[in-house]
């Protein structure tokens, strides 16, 4: 079985409501992979004076798919189940995409529930998304913006993703919310970053630093390969990938052959970060590493595409895109300027999905082609509202389909020059693609991929 770097241990003596949560997770017809186990005792332990949670902050750091994310659905439906008018908060890389893990990852594994009848309201309002529970608990998200969360109480928040962040932004925005509320924690959950992951690598040496001190109020758990340790010696492996399927640990989901798989077709140092829960050293050459771009090169056929269109500043490179939710992604055509841009639009988007009503079209409506999306509707054309918001979030998504190899391609030279010269433009909330001569087909399939992926009816949510 994996084994933590570091980790907390229980205390001796110490009440603790694990039991509570197994009975969650149970209900939530979820198995309690023993990683789970060993960090719910420590996390729900409750201090002997107060009867309070003795740890207000919990950081738990695992490679990728481990669960993680699915972890703190489970804490959050035990404060939701379990206490009375709780305010719960879930966060995710972005706004956007918080909200849309909420409402197409966490209320399906509710709705598929034991606890399902327990959920007393659902709010789907774009931007009010809410879960309410029978306690007059509240499971929401909420914006990574600093005041967002000012004048807020928080009774339990989920910080998932946190090695994305560059500053303490999502922390700042929540952190205040806590200290008018008794019993309020703060769950933190990433696999390693990089450089450019401040905020998660403070947090992490943080919480090593706090192992062993009777007094802290930092609960923590950190499994990962040692430092130089070699990707191919398999017998490491089943050390600090918990969720790695093997003889020790048949419930295990993650495969051996797509470990294997992956360490041939991956960047090395990008492999290791995934599945090793090592940071790497440096930023790497770009946002889009080569190895990993390379390995999504794979033509198939699109399924129920959505069509996106952008543009360089000077609308000199105009592409259109098209991209489905199994991420099969395709140029449809490059072109100089926007005369008879509009008519074109409408005919790929009926030629591609001829069974709507009516055609649609993806742009950035804070974009250089925003001034279409008025002549695109007039012509009958369904533009949806895709403004910086979504922008940011379809960058990131975009992005870390490449890295973990979840695309297929169809080669064409032009998103091959606008990967290999991606850069990444800073925003007050996150990050987005920079628009450069040649970043259009980039934006585009982002664009493309990311609606196809949230729209209604999509099948599953980004990050498990």
């Amino acid at each position: 079985m994996a084994t933590p770097r570091f980790e907390t241990l229980p205390t001796e003596g110490r009440a603790h409501r694990l039991d509570a949560l197994v009975e969650v997770a149970e209900g939530l017809h979820l198995l309690m992979p023993e990683w789970w186990v060993r960090f719910g005792r420590v996390a729900t332990e409750l201090d002997s004076a107060s009867g309070l949670p003795a740890y207000p902050l919990l950081v738990g750091s695992v490679p990728r798919r481990s669960a993680k994310t699915t972890l703190g659905w489970v804490f959050l439906t035990d404060r939701g189940l379990n206490f009375e008018d709780q305010s719960l908060v879930y966060t995710s890389y972005s706004g956007h995409e918080g909200r849309s893990q909420l409402m197409n990852d966490y209320l399906p594994l509710l709705e598929r529930s034991e606890w399902y009848p327990r959920v007393s309201k659902i709010v789907r309002s774009n931007g009010f998304e809410s879960i309410t529970f029978d306690t007059g608990s509240t499971v929401e998200t909420r914006s990574q913006s600093q005041s967002a969360g000012h004048g807020h109480s928080v009774d339990f928040a989920v910080i998932d993703e946190a090695w994305v962040d560059a500053d303490n932004r999502r922390e700042a925005a929540l952190a205040p919310g806590t200290m008018t509320r008794p019993g309020a924690q703060m769950l933190i959950l990433s696999t390693a970053g990089h450089a450019g992951s401040v905020f998660w690598n403070t947090k992490l040496a943080l919480a090593e630093k706090s192992v062993g001190n009777p007094d802290s109020t930092i609960a923590a758990v950190h499994y990962a390969a040692a430092r130089g340790a070699d990707p191919e010696d398999e017998t490491v492996w089943p050390t600090c990938m918990p969720m790695l399927r093997h003889p020790g640990n048949p419930d295990g989901t993650v495969l051996p052959a797509a470990v294997r798989h992956n360490l041939e077709i991956m960047d090395r140092a990008e492999w290791t970060r995934a599945n090793y829960n090592i940071p790497t050293a440096t930023l790497e050459d770009g946002p889009i590493l080569s190895a990993a771009w390379v390995a999504c090169q794979d033509e198939q056929t699109l399924n129920n595409p959505v069509v996106a269109v952008d543009s360089s500043p000077s609308v000199e490179q105009v592409a259109v895109v098209a991209a489905d939710a199994d991420g099969s992604v395709k140029v449809l055509e490059i072109r100089s300027g926007v005369v008879g841009l509009v008519g074109r639009l409408v005919e790929l988007a009926n030629e591609l999905d001829p069974d709507r009503i009516r055609p649609q079209v993806v742009l950035d409506r804070t974009g250089p082609l925003a001034f279409i999306a008025a002549e695109l509707e007039r012509a009958g054309v369904d533009v949806p509202d895709f403004g910086a918001g979504e922008y940011q979030s379809a960058s990131a998504a975009f992005r870390t389909a490449v890295a973990d190899m979840q695309l297929h391609i169809t080669p064409d030279p032009s998103i091959d020059a606008a990967a290999a010269g991606a850069r990444q433009r800073e925003t007050t909330d996150r990050w987005e693609w920079e628009r450069t001569d040649e970043s259009a087909p980039l934006i585009a399939a982002s664009m493309a991929y990311y609606h196809a992926r949230t729209r209604p009816g999509a099948p599953m949510p980004f990050f498990l």
